[in-house]
């Protein structure tokens, strides 16, 4: 027999090993501590000579198919570590007992206790709490745990006792990673929120890492099941501990007993070298699947590193025995791949390693800086499907930079609470994919995808995406509108908005354009549009409101370049007000300039001189003037509806013109636009954005000017508007402008109103004769011309006419006696004024040829308001294009006491030959 030394501290494991054995008192062998010798040693090591022993500073038992069990009949700690001085074993119980408690306090003991998934494990311990658990009063037991001291970061399980309220206190198995912890098994609640606590617990854990909680609450053994998890993180286990939380009153009032775990754990398995990374660039992590001897680590010819690199010192984790921590002398140089190669370490049992290898690239990662990367492309409606793109939304970004970064302090946001980037990194010069979490297997084949838990929907209008490092500095910004498609039908959906440059401000609209590739989109890779700058023309002014009297803000098309947009110099005022400044605001498309002050009343004109650039670099080479002064307050028929589009072409949008028919300046910003025919969807909006209406000017209010812009002819860029609109149905509808409730003006279109010798209506606006008629007058409307393509946005309409209201006592005239109904814009129409001598007429109208043969009835019993205006578009009643000659209008006119009197009147419908 080999003579093996003795090792006194080996004693207390003996003791713990035949007890389990021997079923404690009653065993062939009986181990007092009084009367160990070193011959009896030898002789036990003989009859076990099937199981082998290894036993580190941490007492480690590895016994084939041996228990722990522990009813602390007996007095002393012997084999636990920890605090053992605070605890007792009084009565056949382990009792805590701090003599010097301070007001709040942990303690823990622990002993070794191996456990693997290599078979089902099962842990029972009595725990009885002599006071109602809360969140400062509660216990731990834990199950298995990689080192002894649980009051520092350790890895393992643990069944928690209270630490809730008393509603909610129940039995809990947790996951324990360093000094996180995550739920696995919720018990009943509110099972251990009693005055006193006296709970069996039994935990069952089989060999496909499955666990399963049960307990018996009058400390019984009728266990009851509490709930089931599967979690495989923690392989292997080494100690079995008890941990507790208390204030200075509960100080002795924690109880356990009757502790079992069984099987003990017998490892055959040399250690497994999982993972290698860099702490710093002098320090490397090496991650093994269980504990080592410590003894054989600091052996600094067990490791080697290719490229080579000296190792100054080798040491386990004080926390986690299974992670050794290699020192270098050297620095790790960047973006470079290493193979750290381990040999001959072994674990508790014994059991040496061959040699295993394992790579990693060090990155010195470093947090971002504004600069450092770039939103490249955005896909906000990614429906319907194009090509091959996954239909969800997605967010490219760059990483410009020659560095690698760290998300660790990244946060993405669309103007809401940012939320946080997973724990990763970006490469220099490489593209990455943000998506929600879900969506991440579906872009892999595409390049680097990012998955964001909570990663928020994006709006198809357009919004403020942004990536923001943790103080919430500002890393990258995009303020993306669908405008930016610039009329294309790819707004529709399932193409993405591009970058261009780079090397332009990346919240300039000019800066993108729809993806030009054939599946939506260029994600993970260079965009389809790189270099394809298309925007020449420079910024163009929409609006001028002064916000106050001392200061007046310029709202553009485009975000403008910084430095142009602040030099006050480019500014001008008469009338002896002075511009104290130009201050670009955070948008990049509004500039605030204090002056001196305005009087109320006082009109000025502003002069913009040449040389303002677009965040294109584009250049204004001409003047701007535009007129500014107080807003005043506008009551009914001061501002009219002038023209509609409420039928747009396919893919168009819908536009209201408004006209300022006063001699005020009118502040359209907080004014409602209402749909009083509609009773669901989009009723009313709001006109948020700040402009001012001068006096004989029309503005064109749309979602999407830039549409709008693209399909008619434009005369001035500043008379449009972006701003939401009511819902406006094909057929008929309502728009009515209020102002503080006011209502300014409401118009019922119908496309009845439409010329009936259309060949379409989509895309033709109706247009208003006259700002002096009646709005709701059926004669003061009719269909653009086809000249200005069908529709005057911002502009005097092709219909309209200055009206002249007939004198004497004729009630009807014809404002144009010849007409020709061909659509050119000029005297499409035979408009007919009208002035009655009071109110309720009657009327009944009808159109006959030179033959005296009826061709339209235009009227029938039609109730006339003091004055208005009637039309005859051409058409006859069978709504064809009547013929070229001469007609007979005849008006039938009945007043309200019962008087008819007739008028007649002569014109002409020209036409081509």
């Amino acid at each position: 027999m080999q003579n093996i030394p003795f090792n006194a501290n080996l004693l207390p494991v003996f003791e713990i090993y035949l007890n389990s054995l021997c079923l404690k008192k009653n065993c062939l062998f009986f181990l007092s501590s009084q009367i160990y010798a070193h011959s009896c040693f030898i002789a036990i090591f003989e009859i076990m000579k099937t199981f082998i022993f290894f036993f580190a500073s941490l007492i480690f038992v590895n016994l084939l198919s041996a228990q722990f069990t522990a009813d602390f009949s007996k007095s002393g700690l012997k084999g636990w570590q920890g605090d053992t001085a605070r605890f007792t074993v009084a009565n056949g119980q382990l009792q805590l007992a701090d003599a010097a408690p301070a007001s709040a306090n942990t303690s823990s003991i622990a002993v070794a206790a191996p456990t693997s998934f290599d078979s089902t494990t099962i842990w029972e311990c009595l725990v009885r709490l002599d006071f109602s658990p809360s969140n400062t009063n509660f216990a731990r037991v834990y199950l298995t745990a990689a080192a002894p001291n649980l009051n520092a970061s350790v890895n393992g399980y643990f069944v928690q006792v209270g630490g809730l309220t008393g509603n909610d206190d129940a039995l809990q198995l947790y996951r324990q990673d360093g000094s996180s912890t995550q739920v696995l098994i919720n018990g009943k609640a509110g099972a251990v929120g009693t005055a006193t606590v006296n709970v069996r617990i039994r935990v069952e854990r089989d060999t496909a890492g499955k666990w399963t909680l049960l307990a018996d609450y009058t400390g019984g053994k009728n266990f009851q099941p509490e709930g089931n998890a599967i979690d495989k993180t923690y392989r292997v286990g080494a100690f079995f501990g008890l941990w507790c939380r208390y204030s200075a009153t509960r100080n002795r009032s924690f109880f356990f007993d009757d502790v079992l775990v069984k099987p003990f754990f017998q490892d055959k398995k040399a250690p497994r070298f999982l993972s290698v990374k860099a702490s710093k660039n002098q320090q490397l992590l090496l991650q093994f699947d269980e504990v080592l001897d410590k003894t054989g680590v600091g052996n600094l010819s067990a490791y080697q590193i290719n490229p080579n690199i000296p190792i100054s010192q080798a040491s386990l984790d004080n926390g986690d025995p299974a992670l050794v921590i290699l020192s270098l002398q050297n620095a790790l140089n960047n973006l470079t791949e290493y193979t750290v190669t381990v040999v001959g370490l072994r674990d508790l049992a014994g059991n040496a390693m061959t040699a295993q290898s394992q790579k990693f690239s060090y990155l010195d990662l470093q947090p971002a800086q504004p600069g450092d990367l770039v939103i490249t492309e955005i896909m906000a409606d990614p429906l319907p499907v194009i090509g091959t793109i996954p239909p969800v939304e997605y967010i490219e970004i760059w990483n410009r930079s020659n560095k690698a970064i760290s998300t660790d302090n990244l946060r993405f946001s669309k103007g809401s609470t940012p939320v946080v980037f997973p724990v990763t990194f970006l490469l220099p010069n490489a593209y990455y994919i943000l998506t929600a979490t879900e969506n991440v297997e579906a872009f892999r084949r595409f390049g680097n995808v990012i998955g964001i838990t909570g990663f928020p929907a994006l709006t198809n209008s357009g919004d403020l995406v942004q990536i923001l490092n943790a103080t919430g500095v500002t890393l990258a910004k995009v303020s993306y509108s669908i405008d930016w498609y610039a009329g294309s039908p790819k707004a529709d959906g399932g193409w993405s908005l591009e970058l261009i440059s780079a090397d332009i401000a990346a919240d300039c609209a000019g800066n993108w354009q729809p993806s030009n590739d054939p599946n939506g989109g260029t994600p993970g890779k260079v965009n389809s549009v790189q270099g394809q700058i298309s925007d020449r023309t420079p910024p163009q002014l929409r609006s001028a409101v002064p916000l106050s009297a001392t200061e007046i803000r310029l709202i553009f098309d485009e975000p403008l370049d910084p430095s142009t947009a602040e030099d006050s110099r480019l500014y001008q005022l008469d009338n002896g007000l002075i511009i104290r400044g130009a201050i670009l605001q955070s948008n990049n498309r509004e500039v605030s300039l204090p002056i001196n002050g305005l009087t109320p009343g006082q009109i000025a004109n502003l002069t913009i001189l040449p040389g303002l650039k677009d965040c294109l670099g584009n250049t204004a080479t001409r003047l701007i003037k535009i007129q500014v002064g107080l807003p005043q307050i506008p009551v009914t028929g001061d501002i009219v509806i002038n023209e509609v589009l409420f039928n747009p072409a396919s893919g168009g949008s819908d536009f209201v013109e408004l006209y300022n028919r006063s001699n005020k300046l009118i502040s359209l910003q907080g004014m409602t636009l209402t749909n009083r025919k509609k009773n669901s969807g989009t009723i009313q909006t709001s006109i948020n954005s700040p402009y001012l209406l001068l006096p004989g000017k029309w503005v064109a209010i749309s979602t999407n000017i830039r549409d709008v812009q693209s399909r008619y002819p434009i005369r001035d860029s500043s008379a449009f508007l972006n701003s939401d609109l009511p819902s406006l149905d094909d057929n008929f509808g309502n728009i009515t402008l209020q102002n503080n409730k006011i209502t300014l003006d409401s118009f019922d279109y119908s496309n009845k109103l439409h010329n009936p010798l259309l060949d379409s209506e989509d895309g033709v606006s109706l247009e208003r004769l006259s700002v002096d008629l009646p709005t709701n007058s059926s004669g003061n409307w009719h269909s653009a011309a086809s000249t200005v393509k069908g529709a005057t946005p911002g502009y005097q309409n092709s219909q309209a006419f200055a009206l002249e209201l007939p004198t004497g006592s004729e009630v009807f005239k014809l404002e144009n006696a010849t007409f020709s109904p061909d659509d050119d814009g000029y005297q499409d129409v035979l408009s007919m004024p009208y002035r009655s001598n009071g109110p309720d007429y009657l009327a009944n109208i009808r159109i006959f040829d030179a033959l005296g043969r009826s061709t339209r009835i235009l009227a029938q019993n039609l109730s006339i308001g003091n004055e208005g205006v009637l039309k005859w578009d051409g058409a006859t009643d069978d709504s064809l294009k009547a013929r070229i000659g001469i007609y007979i209008v005849w008006i039938e006119l009945f007043e309200p006491g019962g008087k008819k009197t007739v008028q007649k009147l002569t014109c002409v419908l020209a036409g081509r030959l």
